[in-house]
């Protein structure tokens, strides 16, 4: 075995026994010459002295590679956390703009969950509305599980779950009363997405 397959070796053993290797070694070292007597290793040190403090070098440079990896890691975690805390604020921000600015087509496709008393309802992913609450995450995707439908591909979709406290009656287009009178109850149903009653002929609204 040359010097380069040792070294190789060492560098891949568990950092658990390059400590012990380096406090063993640097422990001989500073060791008492009384002690070494006691122990027998008088003879020993005084042959290997070079290799002992080469070993306890070694051991040293790659104790500080470890923690400098360590480190360089945890660092790398923390911008990497930052990031996307600082993606999910500015995610969250675009929603709440978007919240305010919801035209009556979308207001129609959110209000078909209080329709169907569901926080879970097929829709249809290809439909603008639909797609416009997806991409701006006010509606997100249950799974990848789909069906091919008139109205293209139905998905089960939610309200997000940092949507659900920030929404309002105005953002559903609906009255800002409890109860609805009978004709804002048809007004609702007159004005419910175009594709909805496609949808409920076929029997797949439902989840």
């Amino acid at each position: 075995m040359n010097i380069f397959d040792t070294i190789i070796k060492a560098i891949t053993l568990p950092v658990k026994i390059i400590i012990a290797i380096f406090l063993f070694s640097i422990a001989i070292i500073i060791m008492p010459k009384e002690w070494l007597e006691i122990l027998g290793l008088t003879t020993f040190v005084a042959k290997n002295i070079q290799w002992i403090t080469l070993v306890s070098l070694f051991t040293a440079s790659l104790i500080i590679v470890n923690i400098g990896y360590g480190l360089i890691k945890w660092i790398k975690a923390c911008v990497s956390k930052l990031k996307r805390k600082a993606q999910e604020n500015i995610k969250k921000e675009n929603i709440d703009k978007k919240l305010l600015d919801l035209d009556h087509t979308e207001k129609s496709v959110l209000r078909e969950f209080i329709i169907k008393r569901a926080y879970t309802i097929k829709l249809p992913v290809m439909e603008p509305p639909v797609t416009s609450l997806i991409e701006s995450s006010i509606l997100e995707s249950v799974g990848n599980f789909y069906m091919d439908t008139i109205c293209g591909p139905l998905y089960n979709i939610k309200i997000n779950e940092y949507v659900k406290d920030r929404l309002t009656n105005e953002m559903f287009g609906l009255p800002n009363t409890e109860d609805l009178t009978e004709k804002e109850e048809q007004w609702i149903h007159n004005n419910r997405p175009h594709f909805m009653e496609k949808l409920e002929r076929l029997k797949v609204y439902g989840v």
